[in-house]
């Protein structure tokens, strides 16, 4: 079994890599995401929702997918929900004005 390849998170222009953010399949077809976001000007995530990415075709769930996610601006750490849509938008939920999330999760891409 060789090791999957590794692809970088096609993140929206204020969106940027913090520290590694990337995303592959096996070879049982599941997405795994590994995502650790920084807003690159001065602007937060913002209180509706934000598209941080969006995922191509191929690497999308069949179902929307909503897992809890950590988020922080100055050493204060909040949960939110990061949501991976069927369309492969990748958008993060969070009450509170942050700059900084953190994911891990997987899914199917077929049923």
């Amino acid at each position: 079994m060789k090791p999957p390849q590794l692809y970088d998170i096609p993140f929206v222009d204020n969106v940027g890599k913090h520290r590694s953010a990337f995303y592959y399949k096996d070879d049982f077809g599941v997405v795994k995401l590994h995502i650790g976001a920084t807003t690159i000007d001065s602007s937060d995530f913002t209180l509706g929702g934000s598209l941080i990415a969006t995922l191509p075709i191929g690497y999308r769930p069949p179902f929307q997918i909503e897992t809890q996610a950590h988020f922080s601006k100055n050493s204060n750490t909040y949960s939110g929900v990061f949501i991976v849509h069927t369309d492969g938008r990748v958008t993060v939920h969070v009450n509170y004005q942050t700059n900084f999330a953190i994911l891990d999760c997987s899914f199917p891409t077929s049923l």
